[in-house]
């Protein structure tokens, strides 16, 4: 029994579409637009993610995120960075 050796492509590569795809994906989301319309695409990056990364989120060039252990281990670096976004108008940061 042959093999098959077709290639699969896998991680990012996977979420590639061909022209008709697209079109049926705009198709289906009309004019709402957004992340939160990607769905099961989300869903499937967000399986994607390493060492615990469960969520898939938009960031601005130059953001830092700050690992939750490290806030774990130090919850006054904690404060300190939530009372620096109080002062910046962030009510709950």
């Amino acid at each position: 029994m042959a093999a098959n050796l077709a290639y699969q492509p896998s991680g990012l590569q996977s979420f590639a579409l061909d022209e008709n795809d697209i079109y049926e994906y705009e198709k289906s989301i009309g004019d709402a637009g957004g992340i939160a319309d990607l769905g099961a695409i989300r869903e499937r990056m967000e399986k994607l993610g390493r060492f615990g990364d469960d969520t898939l989120a938009h960031v601005e060039t130059g953001e830092l995120i700050v690992p939750k252990p490290l806030l774990d281990k130090m919850p006054e670096l904690k404060e300190s960075i939530f009372e620096h976004l109080r002062e910046m108008g962030i009510e709950d940061p």
